[in-house]
């Protein structure tokens, strides 16, 4: 049986208890001013880095003028005491006046108003960015005791400084003055600026938009500036070697070098736009230069809008080009083929009416036929198929702000030769078209246009029979990643001839061309081309198939060097006709 404890030991162990209690009881004050003084002296530093950190300046939140405010401690302000220790010296009947723990700081959010107790300095308030060693600016204006017990101050987080209360709260700000110490907070408290509650937020996408812009145009010409237009000047300089310099068949081989200048002019305005772009091209050898082959190519193209839902484009175009020897509409013993420029015209304006975009356009085609003779030296004759071409148009556009737009056109032409009877034939004639296609704009992935439909031309009179076929017409581009760009022109049309027998001819082109980057500033680049004319009313055809590639080096914005070879078919059932060349060039770009 346990013995039972005496009366004197069982006081001895109570006053023991309650000691060790008393005790552990007065340690936590001490530990937590111990915390207290070890976390103000981490403030300066902590101060010091988010001051300097500015990783974003995009970001609202990062502003010195919305970061977060610490409030100073100040000699006047009273503390409150443990509750812990106030109740263990009740118990033991000290004084709870003589130590009291220090008041903890309170936390400002720096998108909210902050209350500041009526004796606290509105000076002591300052950014947590700033220096602590930094004094605090004096105000004058707050005088102690000038405030009632109770009475707080809105704290503007946008500015750190007091916000005026009273009627006209919501359109000042700044210090408050001795005439504007009393007054009532309006309903639901002082206004704050509009970029401290409400910033703006980012567009994290079209960031990334940018960025990946600015970086594919790493090796992209910066072009001139002059008022509002921007002109990019440009040009080639190639020379390498060629199987068959004529073009033709049995043509000789030799040396060849070509010059390439192009100048592209594009405006920026805020309305309406305009596009100029010039390109030419001289093709020589050291062989003949019966067979050299100038070329050009110019086109302008301008928008103006007339309001927001009406606009008119307007396109220009001229181009200079040399037919082929081995073409069926030269004979046989052409030596220098004919020369041929066409000049072309278009007006069209386009009107939303809700969600259809209806466009009503004109079209003027110009083709002049001339040179080219043959081995004797005689003409080729070749200004007989000179004509002009008339079109009218109607499309109407489902969606005119979507990505994908379907359209449906309709077109009437009339085409009218100089000569009224052509090797014995009039060839004036009337003709229709259908098409229905879409209108891509998804961005940098894909954009252009692309359509089909059957087209017929008729004679006006004489026993020639119409000419009619499969149409396909657009131009696309499309990038499946930012390293790769794929490139799809189609163009189909009605050509004149000067054969007996035949109105004209179908031609159908396609091509495709890929450019794919190693590098940054290495591009390699491969296409094939294909081109079938078939000439009505005969079983004459000819084919032509192009295969090309190329390998270019960007040195910087403004120089390129490259590599570039092409393969060049032609093949008809006219005998004596076909022919291959393969060419292969070397040579620089410069550009600005």
């Amino acid at each position: 049986m346990r013995p039972r404890p005496s009366p004197a030991t069982s006081a001895v162990a109570t006053v023991s208890t309650e000691v060790a209690a008393a005790d552990r009881a007065r340690s936590l004050p001490r530990l937590g001013s111990a915390l207290a003084a070890l976390i103000l002296s981490c403030a300066p530093a902590v101060a010091q880095m988010r001051a300097t950190d500015d990783a974003d300046p995009r970001d609202p939140l990062r502003r010195p003028s919305l970061r977060a405010t610490t409030l100073k401690p100040t000699t006047n302000r009273t503390a409150t005491s443990s509750p812990l220790r106030g109740s263990l010296d009740l118990r033991r009947g000290t004084d709870t006046t003589r130590s009291e723990a220090p008041a903890a700081t309170p936390a400002l959010d720096p998108l909210l108003p902050a209350e500041m107790p009526a004796e606290a300095d509105p000076s002591a308030l300052e950014p947590i960015g700033r220096p602590a060693s930094a004094p605090p600016t004096p105000n004058p204006a707050i005088r102690s005791g000038a405030r009632t017990a109770g009475t707080a101050a809105r704290i503007d987080p946008a500015t750190g400084r007091p916000m005026v209360l009273g009627s006209d709260a919501t359109t000042r700000r700044g210090p408050i003055g001795p005439t504007e110490r009393t007054g009532t907070v309006p309903k639901g408290g002082p206004t704050l600026a509009e970029a401290a509650v409400q910033p703006r937020p980012r567009d994290v996408l079209a960031d990334r938009r940018d960025e990946a812009t600015i970086e594919a145009d790493e090796y992209a010409p910066l072009g001139l500036r002059t008022g509002g237009f921007t002109w990019l000047p440009a040009i080639e300089a190639s020379s390498g070697w060629s199987s068959n310099i004529a073009g033709r068949a049995g043509g000789a081989s030799g040396m060849t070098w070509r010059v390439a200048p192009e100048l592209i002019g594009r405006s920026d305005w805020s309305r309406h736009s305009l596009q100029i772009d010039l390109r030419g091209a001289y093709l020589g050898n050291t062989t003949d230069h019966d067979y050299d082959k100038p070329t050009f190519q110019g086109a302008l193209r301008g928008r103006i809008d007339l309001g927001d839902e009406t606009t008119v484009d307007v396109k220009a175009g001229w181009s200079h080009d040399r037919q082929s020897s081995s073409s069926a509409d030269n004979p046989a013993n052409t030596v220098v083929p004919a020369t041929v420029e066409s000049k072309t015209a278009s007006l069209g304006v386009t009107r939303d009416v809700g969600l259809v975009a209806l466009t009503l356009r004109g079209d003027i085609e110009r083709n002049d036929y001339s040179g080219g003779t043959t081995s004797t030296g005689a003409s080729l004759g070749s200004e007989i198929q000179n004509n002009t071409r008339h079109i009218a148009a109607l499309r109407a556009t489902y969606g005119s702000k979507g990505s994908l737009r379907p359209f449906v056109e309709a077109q009437v032409s009339k085409r009218d030769y100089d000569d009224a009877v052509v090797a014995g034939s009039p060839r004036d004639a009337v003709g229709a078209a259908m098409k229905v296609g879409v209108v891509a704009d998804l961005g940098p992935m894909l954009r252009g246009e692309l359509s089909t439909g059957w087209g017929v031309e008729r004679p006006d009179k004489g026993p020639l029979p119409d000419i009619s076929g499969w149409l396909l017409d657009g131009a696309l581009v499309w990038s499946p990643t930012r390293l790769t760009s794929i490139k799809l022109d189609a163009k189909t049309s009605f050509e004149p001839t000067t054969l007996a027998n035949s109105p004209g001819a179908v031609s159908r082109a396609v091509g495709v061309a890929v450019d794919h980057a190693l590098r940054p500033n290495l591009v390699a680049s491969a296409g094939v081309a294909v081109t079938d004319k078939r000439f009505v009313g005969t079983n004459l055809h000819e084919d032509t198939w192009a295969l090309t590639s190329g390998l270019t080096y960007k040195v910087d914005r403004n120089i390129q060097t490259y590599v570039k070879g092409s393969l060049t078919r032609f093949t008809s059932n006219s005998p004596g006709a076909d022919y291959d060349a393969a060419t292969v060039m070397v040579g620089v770009r410069l550009q600005r």
